[in-house]
């Protein structure tokens, strides 16, 4: 039997490689937020995770959810490819293979997984909590369980109950339901985005840089602060797609094509940096981002010691992702 793969991408290589300089030698210049550190590396080293896909269900292979989404993403590429050479989403196959695939990197990420443990834990922590409190009621509940196989005969329900009581367990979910959880809500999502309409950005000067989170939603204004929503008015859902092209989508917007001088392509550079989970990538460290904290244009080669990377708390927080400090 061969030996699954298990370093997998939560941002396919095909979209990464397509923001480097050299296809044949597919490399990207990399800010580390968090690290503070700037170099190049290849695209095999970038947004990858050992066993994000992994999955132990009996009678299904490991990489089974590996593989399916191998499949997937040949189609994403191959729309990909159509949209680049047209600089177009006129064509509906193409369009909605994009945003399927926007879909999917929303949701799955590790980045995002951290967030739903904490939620799941809260929630079954408070549940719990209530369910320990009366120790008659706990009691008889176990007693049900026991009786229907649930726990085996010499199950400490005592000692559990007062771990509870005292938190000293958290909840997390499995890979398995992670993943579950993920791929449902990517096809949920699908009609969502659909409701947008999408301007087709063209960097005339300047080039569009990408990151471990390409998918920006943020609002038009940046002095806006409410809560942020896919269905809500007045939001913006940036995706560079090379270097040269990206999307934007709006619910009030109509299908159009602007083409962008370099102070707009900096400024949606800002937006993908405010994004990122830990790393920005680049073709070369040549483009320039704007950021409101600085007031003007900088160089990239500036990034890795901006003071904003002071200032955003998600750069503390690490996942295990990526490689190369």
């Amino acid at each position: 039997m061969d030996n699954p793969a298990r370093r997998h991408h939560y941002v396919s290589q095909f979209y990464l490689k397509g923001f480097a300089p050299d296809p044949s030698k597919p490399g990207l210049y990399v800010v580390n937020l968090l690290d503070k550190k700037s170099y190049t590396t290849s695209t095999t080293a970038l947004a990858v995770e050992n066993d994000f896909h992994t999955i132990q269900i009996d009678g299904q292979p490991p990489d089974a959810i590996e593989k399916a989404l191998a499949q997937v993403e040949a189609a994403v590429k191959g729309a990909l490819d159509g949209i680049l050479a047209s600089e177009s989403l006129s064509n509906a196959e193409e369009r909605g293979l994009l945003l399927y695939y926007i879909s999917l990197l929303l949701v799955k990420s590790p980045f995002h997984r951290p967030k739903i443990d904490q939620l799941a834990d809260e929630i079954m922590t408070k549940i719990g909590k209530v369910q320990a409190a009366d120790k008659a009621t706990w009691d008889a509940k176990m007693a049900q369980d026991k009786a229907d196989g649930i726990y085996p005969e010499d199950f400490d329900g005592e000692s559990v109950r007062k771990a509870i009581l005292e938190n000293e367990f958290a909840v997390s979910l499995t890979r398995e339901a992670h993943l579950d959880s993920e791929l449902k809500l990517a096809m949920q999502l699908l009609p969502i985005l659909g409701q947008r309409r999408w301007n087709i950005l063209k960097a005339k000067d300047g080039k569009f840089i990408t990151s471990d989170r390409p998918i920006a939603l943020f609002w038009d204004d940046y002095m806006k602060s409410e809560p942020l929503g896919l269905a809500v008015i007045g939001t913006r859902l940036f995706f560079p797609l090379s270097p040269k092209l990206a999307i934007c989508g709006g619910l009030e917007f109509r299908d159009s094509t602007f083409e962008l001088d370099s102070k707009r392509v900096a400024n949606m550079n800002g937006r993908t940096i405010l994004n990122a989970g830990r790393q920005v990538f680049a073709s070369d460290n040549r483009f320039e981002y704007y950021l409101p904290t600085n007031g003007g244009l900088r160089n990239g080669s500036d990034l890795q010691n901006d003071p904003i990377l002071n200032q955003k708390p998600a750069w503390q927080h690490s996942s295990q992702a990526d490689a190369k400090n």
